[in-house]
């Protein structure tokens, strides 16, 4: 059992390293969220041995150190490369003409969007309510549950509301994003609160909860917390005395994120139990399960990268690409008295598809990219209206990290969404359907 408290030692060790040697003091780094990731997930995991019954081969321990060594390694080099190529750039964002504006929607524009998501939000309860029925459920609170059982049992069916619904869902979220923006700059900069921004994140968030996933809405909350860290430190130039107020966001945002876990827990639930347990058993079993997957045999791919590029080959698939079918989810086992699982930390899929080394190398390239990327953004000011696109997406891009002690959001990204994301992202700033208006402070 003491075994097991090696692993957040070690990690708690890598933590000190990267604070102060790759990080600089700043707490929104990529490596630093996913060992503060893992070390929630350990700490619950030792602590409560009594669920779990599993101790820590010390291959395991090895891995999971490793590939966070090497996405330091990764993020160093990284940040080399940019200094060295924005040596002259200072990486704070400097005042410009937008720091003392308001960002607002016109109520004309605000009244047409409510109708789109309304519209949005019928069709996807219609799409849910068709396949809870199939699951055998009939009731709305509990529709979510019965769907998603159905759904885990046949992959080849989802919640399906046509090209042109699918299109709208998607610019209702990135729309989204944007009232999140704003009502933080408005926020912090002038301590005015935007319902109707607040309103809209509601609408969409119901949305979201018809995928009858509940990591789906949690991951557009994690986003969105980063959008709020992201304004903190950026309207306070990057200084470490940000820390504090980044640390108890972090912390209020740890509490509601998992206060938002147990209740949708009743939603995606046909018997609608929320426990305090659940949350215990999804932080901490992973680690169980990439403990079981590395110390045990298990089947071999049926085409290269197939668990990394599932959704690219799914797009193959629909364009006549003869790609044979699998399924997305992970085989499910057993752990402690009579639980299961299917959460094998983020570091699976990579393995499975590349081996251990192949997935430290995987670790150490996206070490690179999120360090430039990071470093990017850091020269971006809160309300220079241009960067907000990237500066939005780079948010999402933090979910993968916070979510690395769980599973692997990566593959999700490796798909058509992310660039019709990225595109209404762009149009809705090039529509002008936010506009500043200066505001004497």
């Amino acid at each position: 059992m003491l075994f097991n408290f090696l692993l957040p030692f070690f990690l708690f060790v890598l933590f000190l390293i990267d604070y102060f040697f790759i990080a600089k003091k700043i707490l929104f780094t990529p490596s630093l969220i996913i060992i503060a990731s893992f070390f929630l997930a350990t700490i619950i995991f030792s602590t409560n041995y009594w669920m779990f019954s599993t101790v820590l081969e010390i291959n395991t321990i090895v891995v999971i150190c490793v590939a966070i060594i090497f996405e330091m390694v990764g993020e160093y080099l990284g940040r080399d490369i940019s200094l060295k190529r924005h040596r002259k750039i200072k990486f704070f964002p400097c005042v410009n003409k937008h720091d003392n504006c308001l960002m607002i929607v016109p109520n004309i524009i605000m009244f047409i969007i409510w109708i789109v998501m309304f519209f949005v939000l019928y069709c996807r309860i219609k799409s849910l309510m068709k396949i809870a029925s199939m699951g055998g459920g009939a009731s709305l609170l509990r529709a979510s549950g019965f769907a998603r059982e159905y759904l885990l049992t046949h992959e080849n069916v989802s919640i399906n509301t046509g090209p042109i619904v699918n299109q709208m869902f998607v610019f209702c979220k990135c729309f989204a994003y944007y009232c999140a923006f704003a009502f933080f700059n408005n926020y912090i900069k002038f301590k005015k609160i935007s319902i109707r921004y607040v309103i809209t994140i509601i609408l969409v968030s119901i949305q979201i909860l018809c995928d009858t996933s509940r990591s789906s809405v949690m991951n557009f909350f994690i986003t969105i917390m980063f959008m709020f860290v992201f304004h903190i430190y950026a309207c306070n130039k990057w200084k470490v005395f940000s820390n504090r107020k980044v640390f108890k966001i972090i912390i209020i945002s740890f509490f509601m994120v998992m206060f938002l876990f147990s209740a949708l827990a009743i939603l995606t639930s046909r018997e609608g139990i929320s426990k305090i347990e659940n949350i215990i058993k999804y932080i901490g079993s992973p680690i169980v399960g990439l403990n079981y997957y590395l110390n045990s045999s298990h089947i071999p791919n049926i085409i290269w990268g197939q668990e990394t590029l599932y959704y690219f080959y799914q797009l193959l698939r629909e364009w006549g690409a003869d790609i044979p079918w699998y399924k997305w989810h992970h085989e499910f086992y057993s752990y402690g008295i009579n639980s299961t699982s299917n959460l094998y930390t983020g570091l699976r899929r990579a393995i499975q598809d590349f081996g251990v080394l192949g997935m430290f190398l995987t670790r150490f390239v996206l070490g690179i990219f999120y360090m430039k990327l990071f470093t990017k953004i850091r020269r971006f000011n809160s309300s220079d209206y241009n960067n907000i696109p990237i500066i939005i997406f780079c948010c999402m891009l933090c979910v993968p990290l916070a979510m690395m002690s769980i599973t692997d959001a990566i593959p999700e990204y490796i798909s058509t969404s992310t660039f019709y994301t990225l595109f209404y992202l762009y149009f809705i700033k090039v529509s002008g359907m936010f506009k500043l208006q200066a505001e004497v402070k």
